[in-house]
């Protein structure tokens, strides 16, 4: 990570978290001064963890608003709440600023009219010359076939709650917002998070449907990562100078087989660990991230 951008983070942290994170703690702001200072879980008005069984109709998975009213409204740790807030600023910020910045360098790539002044040509760029570029229609037989999938899921699975226009949106979200992701990426080293974009607009268009809200931004957030983890590895095999098909055919190899795998392994872990994921797991597998995941899917 380059050293200007570790002064932002730390910057940024010492702000925030460091003086801002007391001062509106201790002045009960968002009434948040009879929870955990520091926490990713979800409260109720007495403090203990928010129960959503209360509040969701078990059978159609529906929010049900009379049991919300005489149950509580969901409460944030401050420092969730903060990270929230600054969440908002993320997404029209990387978009303006790849538009303004790169976007002309874009516009023409996209095109396939680049202007000699728009790649950097060194010694690995004249090396990797004598190999073939991967053809587009590759790239586009895997989306077919990633959309056909996803299309498939949603429409034989009727349990994810998850309609074809949320598969749909969710995709063209991650196919607007992957392009300034890889910038940032490649210049600070960070990958920068759209997650609260991503509930807002399920949670606005299909209100009530917390499994809705999750499935799309699972389905968002994955296109995003899994296409950025792509063009890593295709930035680490122009420096190794692995030919790009080879690339190609090695990443997508790669994700299936990893896909497999992790599915086969949370299904051994989740039916031969007791109480996995549970805040008192005696191994300490409490699954900080999917926690997080868990909370958010709420708000």
């Amino acid at each position: 990570m380059p050293f200007w951008a570790q002064i932002h983070v730390f910057g940024a942290f010492v702000v925030f978290y460091w003086f801002l994170l007391p001062i509106l703690y201790y002045n009960n702001v968002w009434k948040s001064a009879h929870l955990p200072i520091m926490g990713s879980a979800g409260y109720d008005r007495f403090a203990q963890p928010y129960d959503v069984s209360r509040v969701l109709d078990l059978q159609t998975l529906r929010l049900n608003q009379t049991a919300y009213d005489e149950y509580s409204p969901l409460y944030l740790p401050i420092s969730f709440a903060i990270t929230y807030t600054l969440a908002w600023t993320i997404p029209p910020a990387l978009l303006m600023q790849t538009i303004f910045i790169f976007g002309p360098v874009v516009y023409r790539a996209i095109r396939g009219r680049p202007k000699p002044g728009d790649y950097v040509t060194d010694i690995h760029s004249k090396l990797m010359k004598r190999y073939a570029e991967v053809p587009l229609w590759w790239h586009g037989a895997a989306f077919v076939a990633g959309l056909a999938l996803a299309t498939g899921a949603a429409l034989v699975q009727p349990n994810l709650h998850i309609p074809l226009p949320a598969v749909y949106l969710a995709v063209l979200l991650a196919a607007i917002w992957i392009i300034p992701d890889c910038y940032i990426i490649s210049s600070t080293g960070l990958s920068v998070a759209i997650n609260l974009l991503v509930q807002t607009i399920p949670g606005a268009l299909w209100q009530g449907e917390p499994l809705t809200n999750m499935v799309f931004k699972v389905y968002c957030i994955m296109t995003m990562s899994s296409g950025g983890v792509f063009a890593k590895g295709f930035k680490l095999g122009h420096y190794m100078k692995i030919p790009p098909k080879y690339a190609f055919f090695a990443q997508l190899f790669g994700i299936l087989i990893g896909n497999a795998w992790q599915i086969l392994i949370q299904e051994r872990l989740f039916a031969a660990v007791p109480d996995v994921c549970e805040p008192d797991q005696q191994a300490r597998l409490t699954c900080p991230q999917a926690r997080v995941f868990y909370t958010a899917s709420i708000v």
